[in-house]
């Protein structure tokens, strides 16, 4: 589908128009898909989401919150991304909380044998977030630039297509970000807790 008729659906889409809606999710439901399975690569043991349960939450937010203004494919999917990323943050809120207190790991069914699902990969998901948060106040474009890398998983040359900047400016601004992420979580470990 091109641009402009995925432009044309998300302004049916702000007017009201559920049908526009429902088609746009029909035909970039592939990208979507694709965007769901990167984003729970880096989720070892988040074995009660799979890709098609991802993207159909994504719907559900999205259907029920999201009203589209003046949005491109490219802007959509910086969005997608954004929320994927609150979906995962809200799921290690959740398998925190459900931990809290049991004094046993969690088990998940993934694979042949039940993996633990630890609590550490969910703080550190939770402590990048806060991270995130912190960089939000300094620099939103590095914060969308580190949701599309390591919450939806796209590739350099994707993510400076979807951000409109050079590949070049991604892999400077994925060092910076990094480093920025790095210096605030170590800093946030090293305080009195």
């Amino acid at each position: 589908m091109r641009e402009s008729d995925i432009t044309l659906l998300l302004t049916a889409w702000s007017s009201g128009n559920h049908e526009a809606r429902d088609e746009l999710f029909g035909v970039l439901y592939r990208d979507l898909h694709r965007l769901a399975h990167r984003a729970l690569a880096d989720q070892p043991n988040e074995a009660t989401l799979d890709t098609t349960s991802l993207v159909h939450e994504l719907y559900l937010r999205l259907a029920a919150d999201f009203q589209p203004l003046d949005q491109n494919r490219a802007r959509f999917f910086i969005l997608a991304a954004t929320v994927m990323r609150r979906i995962l943050i809200d799921r290690a809120r959740a398998r925190l909380a459900a931990k809290r207190g049991s004094g046993e790991r969690a088990l998940t069914l993934a694979g042949d044998s039940p993996q633990p699902a630890t609590s550490a990969e969910a703080e550190e998901v939770l402590a990048v977030n806060d991270a995130l948060d912190h960089l939000e106040q300094r620099d939103p474009r590095l914060v969308r630039m580190v949701e599309l890398r390591w919450f939806a998983g796209f590739s350099v040359e994707e993510t400076a297509q979807l951000l409109e900047v050079s590949p070049r400016t991604v892999k400077r601004d994925w060092h910076k970000a990094r480093a920025l992420l790095e210096d605030w979580l170590i800093e946030v470990a090293g305080r009195p807790g």
